[in-house]
């Protein structure tokens, strides 16, 4: 493993001599990098942590830059299941063009919430969705810290 680039190269191989030298692992349809070890397979972003800290995270492992096949030992961070879930982008079913915020038809109004630890939070109505939105970002930058891309 080089913490440089975040690249694990393959040193031996029983089932494939021609990729001795190589990157190891692929890419899954998701973007994470997976290394098979044996019969079993690992994400790289996960060994990469027990290589550089001699532990196995117990815990989420973030990709600060949000880029999964990124696994430089910079761009690595310990982060709970809620915190790892706060450093994403829109979600592709998005249609406000904002995190956390919705429209109510029956209402005629936008509204945001937040999720933290599993418990969703309404953060109430709002006349536009920008200012659902600045309610979501103030709400997001409490609970997530650094976690929450900004």
């Amino acid at each position: 493993y080089n913490p440089e680039t975040g690249v694990f190269i393959r040193i031996r191989s029983k089932t494939r001599p021609d990729s001795i030298g190589k990157p190891a692992g692929y890419i899954t349809k998701e973007g994470y990098v997976v290394i098979s070890l044996g019969r079993n397979s690992y994400k790289a972003h996960r060994l990469a942590w027990l290589v550089t800290y001699s532990e196995w995270p117990d815990e989420d492992i973030d990709h600060v830059d949000r880029d999964k096949s990124n696994n430089k030992i910079a761009n690595l961070r310990k982060a709970s299941r809620s915190m790892n879930c706060a450093n994403v982008g829109l979600r592709s079913q998005n249609t406000s063009g904002y995190r956390g915020v919705s429209f109510n038809a029956q209402w005629g109004r936008w509204f945001a919430q937040i999720i933290v630890g599993g418990e969703k939070r309404f953060l109430g109505y709002f006349e536009s969705a920008e200012k659902a939105s600045e309610a979501y970002v103030s709400a997001a930058k409490e609970a997530f810290g650094e976690y929450f891309p900004s």
